[in-house]
């Protein structure tokens, strides 16, 4: 009797090893060349539709607290190139502290440049930008030497 359920006890372990070995195993999404290129699931490199004039990084950027005429707006933004193997935004340290000036190019009208604060590695705040009147500006994004610009990008805003 007792060899019969011994017997009979790896009989239903055999079976449920055998159940269990033959699962397909849950691997992480994978990676299949497409047409030469490498191809991952959920990927999206960020488009670059601002770029610096010198060093060709790109730059994306959004209001912290949204402007309104004669009030104190405060401007995110971060500063990458695009991996050379992916694609993906790897991002980059400026060389010195960037500034912030802000033009009205139809009035000839220009600030004084607002040093930006270095939140982490690539992203940068400036506060205090306020427009003055309604209308077409532009910021201008430097990145300076002691005695020159060495880098530059330059965004445009419509204050209403």
């Amino acid at each position: 009797m007792l060899k019969q359920q011994i017997a009979s006890l790896i009989s239903v372990t055999t079976i449920i090893a055998g159940l269990t070995s033959c699962a397909k195993p849950n691997y992480a999404q994978e990676v299949r060349p497409q047409n030469g290129k490498m191809i991952q699931q959920g990927f999206e490199p960020l488009p670059c539709a601002i770029q610096f004039s010198y060093s060709k990084n790109c730059l994306i950027w959004y209001w912290e607290s949204l402007p309104q005429t004669n009030q104190s707006a405060s401007l995110i933004f971060k500063v990458f190139r695009a991996n050379s193997f992916d694609g993906s935004p790897v991002h980059v340290e400026l060389l010195s502290s960037p500034q912030v000036i802000m033009e009205m190019p139809n009035m000839s009208y220009c600030s004084s440049p607002r040093i930006a604060e270095k939140l982490d590695t690539g992203t940068y705040r400036v506060k205090n930008l306020i427009f003055t009147m309604p209308g077409e500006w532009q910021l201008r994004i430097s990145v300076p030497s002691l005695t020159t610009v060495i880098d530059e990008a330059k965004i445009l805003w419509n204050a209403n």
